[in-house]
This record gives structure tokens, C-alpha cells and sequence, in this order.
């Protein structure tokens, strides 16, 4: 019976092992998620989302007329700074990857091509979300229908395709039509841990896409902006519904929700897992100590200090705590490389640390579970307990 109570007390230690140790992984991975730059400056920025019913707007002059009453419209209204639409918001996963060529290189080999994310966007979109702008010009108005054949490109973009040379002016085709190379602006990522995209974004105006955000920038609270861009949209087409109405702030918060669940989810199990064990420990060692107070009584009867006692006690209490440690260290690194998809920023030399730590703490929790009823046995009355016997 005693060895079963020391055997669940360390299936218990190692349980709380594994479980601590890959809560402190995700939450390691947490914080460097939020210590990434998303690329946009996400205060006081809101976003709406909406489709264009093709039976409406069955023409590309359509689509651009209606996105320019609709800017004209939208910047008019009080406490907007400034107006865009795009269509796809950072951090959601909603780019399309897109393949293109650049114009004047050699033809690429047979079942190869060059690929990146392509967005469409106007040309108040990069200051409402705040990309910056690294070299050339961002859209302008100017450049609508099939004047628009303008580009601008991320600086990741930039960086792979024209390493040491000068992208402004350069040509690119997409879809079959050739846009010359306008901009540069600041990379964006695509969701809460990826790579600064490769992007390219072409001119919304040109009217081939009718499903979009509308993304405004005020000057106080981003969501008192929801209720007044409804209104005036409503005036331009009554049947235009928005969804997804949210800040950019609570894209963000959104793009970073499966590190935050996944941390909170492991953090709530560990801590039932430690909770468990810590009141197992107890439990066997006050059992024990209440069984061997006979024992305990003719020790300090013979002389023994009760610090000595205490010692005997907590030593014995703990022999089982660090066999589940080391047993539970062992399968909390194995169970890293199953945590490795959701893990970002974490090197190898950091599961050791943390598992260094998650061990010094469930050696202090178990102590501490010891300590009550290892003083009840230093300081047993030996007349009263060899009475009993």
C-alpha cells in the first residue's frame, strides 16, 4: 500500500511536470507574439467589412464609383482623419497568394514561378492603418479604371525580388496586365507569427474586386465611428449590410487568440495537475506520519532532536516527489516537438530553463505540502504515543 501511495504521488509530480512546462512554453510564445511589430499603427483604427452584390455593381465603373462616394463620404464624417479600403486587413489571413513575372528578366524554368500575397488597397489605406511609405508614392486618386496600372510593394517584397537594386519604375505582371512599380511601403504579417509578408498591392479603384474593408481613422475611440459609417454607407446604398465591424486592436487581438487560449488552457490544467499533487503529497505523508507515530514517539524517547525528525520526514516525503520530476522532465521535453506548431520564439536552450524552473517550484510546493504533518511528527509526545501502542 505504501509503495501504490508513493507511485501515485509521483504520477502526480510528473503529470504536473509535463503540464507546467508546456504552459510556460506557450506562454514564452505568447509574449514574443506580442512583442512582434504587426507593421500598422493599430490605435484609433476601425474596420467594417462588406460584399458588393454583383447584380448592383455588375461593372468594374461601378465598383470604382461607388468605393470613391463612398471615401468622399466616409472622410466627411466627424472625428475621421482619414479613410481607405482594401481588401484584405493584416494579421487575418485573408491575402491570396498570387503568381507574377517581372518584366525583362529571363523566362523562369518550366514548373517554376515567382509568388507572393496580393491586396488591393486606395490610396488613404497605407496612413489609416499606418504603413509607412519607404520610398516613391502610394496611389492616387487620379489612377482609377484602366488608368490604373500602378503598384506599390511591400519592403519585404523588395527585399527578395531586388536585392541591391532599385524597384521604383520596375514592371510586374499580374493576371496577364502589366503595373509599373510605384512605392514601397513597410511589410505587414498575415497573421500573429509569420514572416513580414511579400505583398503587392494594386489600385482598388481599378474596381476588380467588390468585397473589401473600409477602414477608417478618427481621433478618439475607433468604435464611435462604427454607428456613422453605417449611417452614411446606408445613404449611398440602403441593401449594403457591414459585418466584422471590429478595431484594429481587436483584429490584432484576434490574430493572437490561438497563443492566448492555448496558454490559458494548459495554465488552468497545470495549475489543477499541481493542486492535486500538492494535496496527494499531504495526504500520504500525513497518513504515513500518523501510522509511524508509535516510531516517532521511541525516537525522541532514544534522544533524537525533532529537528532530526522533521528532516526524516520531509527527506521521505520527497523521494518519490523527484523521481516524478525527473520522470516528468523527461517526457515534458519529448512533449515539446508535439507543442512545436504552436510554439513561436522558443529556442532548445529555453525548454531547459524552463524546465529548471518548473522543477525548483514543484520541489518548493512539495516541501511546503510536507512541512504540516512532518512537524506534527518532530513534535509527537512520547509518553502519550507509546501509551497508545
Amino acid at each position: 500500500a505504501a509503495r501504490s501511495r508513493q507511485l501515485l504521488v509521483a504520477g502526480e509530480v510528473a503529470l504536473s511536470m509535463v503540464l507546467l512546462v508546456a504552459a510556460g512554453l506557450l506562454f514564452q510564445s505568447f509574449a514574443a507574439v506580442r512583442e512582434l511589430d504587426p507593421g500598422v499603427r493599430t490605435g484609433h483604427v476601425l474596420t467594417l467589412h462588406f460584399s458588393l452584390s454583383p447584380d448592383s455593381y455588375s461593372s468594374e465603373e461601378q465598383v470604382t464609383s461607388f468605393y470613391e462616394r463612398m471615401l468622399k463620404d466616409a472622410s466627411a464624417l466627424p472625428g475621421v482623419q482619414s479613410a481607405g479600403i482594401t481588401t484584405a486587413l493584416p494579421l487575418t489571413g485573408d491575402a491570396t497568394n498570387n503568381t507574377f513575372l517581372i518584366e525583362g528578366r529571363p523566362p523562369l524554368p518550366p514548373g517554376h514561378s515567382l509568388v507572393a500575397t496580393l491586396r488591393f488597397a486606395s490610396p488613404g489605406y497605407f496612413a489609416t492603418v499606418g504603413v509607412p511609405l519607404k520610398s516613391g508614392r502610394v496611389f492616387s486618386p487620379a489612377e482609377r479604371g484602366r488608368q490604373a496600372r500602378q503598384a506599390v510593394v511591400s519592403e519585404a517584397f523588395a527585399t527578395r525580388y531586388f536585392a541591391g537594386a532599385n524597384p521604383l519604375g520596375q514592371r510586374l505582371r499580374v493576371n496577364r496586365e502589366s503595373f509599373e512599380i510605384v512605392g514601397v511601403v513597410g511589410s505587414v504579417r498575415a497573421d500573429a507569427s509569420s514572416d513580414p509578408e511579400e505583398a503587392m498591392f494594386l489600385p482598388i479603384l481599378s474596381g476588380q474586386s467588390a468585397d473589401a474593408y473600409l477602414t477608417l481613422r478618427g481621433e478618439g475611440d475607433a468604435l464611435a465611428l462604427a454607428l456613422p459609417a453605417q449611417r452614411t454607407v446606408a445613404h449611398l446604398d440602403p441593401d449594403l449590410p457591414f459585418d466584422h465591424i471590429l478595431t484594429m486592436e481587436q483584429v490584432v487581438a484576434r490574430s493572437q487568440f490561438g497563443y492566448r487560449s492555448g496558454m490559458i488552457a494548459m495554465t488552468a490544467l497545470a495549475l489543477l495537475a499541481t493542486l492535486l499533487a500538492t494535496v496527494g503529497i499531504y495526504g500520504v505523508i500525513a497518513c504515513t506520519t500518523t501510522q509511524r507515530k508509535g516510531e516517532f514517539g521511541i525516537r525522541v524517547a532514544v534522544g533524537a532532536n525533532r529537528s532530526d525528525l522533521l528532516w526524516l520526514v520531509v527527506s521521505q516525503g520527497m523521494r518519490p516527489v523527484i523521481a516524478g520530476i525527473l520522470v516528468g522532465a523527461m517526457l515534458a521535453l519529448q512533449a515539446t516537438r508535439f507543442l512545436s506548431p504552436l510554439l513561436y520564439g522558443v529556442r532548445q536552450q529555453t525548454d531547459a530553463e524552463v524546465v529548471v524552473m518548473v522543477a525548483l517550484l514543484l520541489c518548493l510546493v512539495s516541501a511546503a505540502a510536507c512541512l504540516p504533518p512532518a512537524w506534527r511528527a518532530s513534535h509527537v509526545d512520547p509518553i502519550l504515543s507509546l501509551r497508545a501502542q
